[in-house]
């Protein structure tokens, strides 16, 4: 099972029913009882800290990325407030951190892009996360990379669903990273970083410099920090960032349109400064009090995203576009309104049947709202039919004729649909 999960197939993920979960919490708590010491949970305790004692949905993802084992997921937690109180004080035994937690080396490390959640999600719908440390790291970046990791752990947290099927992890270890990772103290702490996370890897790949000295060093350490002895199954090693290695992560279900490499193989970060931004807005917005509950930042792996200017990739947008194409004929044969409208229907209930949901773009903010009026929505969606019927004419135009129209529309131009000026990718 653990091959199906790496290809996000399959889940070793424990099924939750109310009765285990409050089993399994009550379990928790009495293993975190024997554990000794533990001084950044007994500092919790005696500040009567909510978010450590009683927040459920805290303590829930500890049992979630150990698979409900009472015993492992209390070390984990345990491990995890240890570090939070060493790298950021006392406040982040209290609540998950904020950008405005962070200091200026820390928000420069952040922008800096070596560690990016990216933008989509695999096809099994687990968030990615993109890291090509840097090798020339001193004591001061290496605290603010660990502040960054650990604000960036908080974030993956807020995904109920990563928190039951785990994260991805694309990793790119340069040669530079022996001088930052040569030292047994440097080892301790990086697999300490993982091991001590709030949500489980389920997947790793890594790509290793093609230098064979480096590649040798870092596969030992890497194996050695990333992953206990009985999930080291999960690893997967490339040798060099050829497009033949980024390919072989298709087959995984990891989208390579969004890696952040150029083809210079330096690290592209115009979206990554979108995500902060967009999580800067966010934070605001809790701060102030307002009502974020219909913002989306992640959206999932069946959401259809519709975007004006823009061009989204997502899972969902590419099985819709299959959906469509068998309702092509049926819905341009006619012209009467009812029959299409009842084609729509069937498309929305579809999608909603996977708990699917239609969303738009917020540009000002970044974050995605869900379409709820229905005009709105057939109008996307009668402009979609239109953008497919194009997509297959030119498909059978190049078999046809061999016309290249297609090339056209299957590049990154973007295509201009219906009145609304909304595009939308397929």
């Amino acid at each position: 099972r653990i091959q199906e999960e790496i290809h996000g197939v399959q889940f070793v993920s424990v099924e939750e029913t109310p009765e285990k979960i409050e089993t399994s919490l009550a379990e928790l708590e009495q293993e975190i009882q024997k554990i000794h010491p533990k001084p950044a949970y007994d500092e919790a305790a005696a500040a009567n800290s909510h978010w450590v004692l009683r927040d459920k949905s805290f303590r829930l993802q500890f049992l979630r990325a150990d698979l409900f084992d009472a015993k492992r997921a209390a070390g984990r937690m345990v491990a995890h407030l240890e570090l939070r109180r060493k790298f950021l004080g006392h406040y982040a035994l209290h609540r998950p951190m904020r950008f405005f937690d962070l200091s200026e080396s820390d928000v420069a490390a952040l922008r800096s892009g070596s560690v990016q959640i990216l933008p989509s999600r695999d096809r099994a719908g687990r968030l990615i996360k993109f890291s090509e440390p840097e090798g020339d790291a001193d004591e001061t970046s290496t605290i603010s990379n660990i502040r960054r990791h650990l604000y960036q752990a908080d974030i993956l947290a807020e995904d109920i669903e990563t928190q039951r099927k785990g994260y991805v992890l694309v990793f790119v270890a340069r040669s530079d990273l022996r001088s930052l990772l040569s030292e047994e103290k440097d080892l301790r702490m990086f697999a300490g970083l993982v091991r001590a996370h709030s949500i489980r890897l389920s997947a790793i790949h890594i790509f290793l410099p093609t230098n064979q000295q480096a590649l040798q060093f870092l596969r030992n350490i890497l194996v050695f920090s990333l992953a206990s002895s009985k999930e080291r199954v999960r690893i997967r090693f490339y040798t060099g960032l050829s497009m033949e290695n980024q390919y072989q992560l298709m087959s995984y279900g990891i989208p390579i349109n969004d890696l952040p490499m150029s083809s210079s193989l330096t690290v592209k970060t115009k979206n990554h400064l979108q995500w902060v931004r967009t999580r800067i807005a966010f934070e605001k917005a809790l701060e102030a009090g307002r009502d974020t509950s219909s913002w989306i930042l992640q959206p999932g792996v069946h959401d259809i995203l519709f975007s004006r200017g823009g061009n989204p990739q997502n899972q969902g947008n590419i099985d819709f576009r299959h959906m469509i194409e068998p309702k092509l004929d049926a819905y341009f044969s006619t012209s009467g309104r009812k029959i299409k409208k009842k084609l729509r229907d069937e498309l929305i209930a579809e999608i909603e049947s996977f708990n699917g949901r239609f969303l738009e773009l917020d540009k000002e903010g970044g974050w995605w709202m869900e379409i709820t009026n229905q005009d709105v929505l057939h109008e996307k969606i009668n402009a979609a039919f239109y953008h497919q019927k194009k997509r297959v004419d030119a498909r059978r135009n190049f078999q046809e004729i061999g016309s290249d129209t297609n090339k056209f529309l299957d590049g990154n131009k973007r295509q201009k649909l219906g009145r609304d000026g909304t595009f939308w990718c397929g």
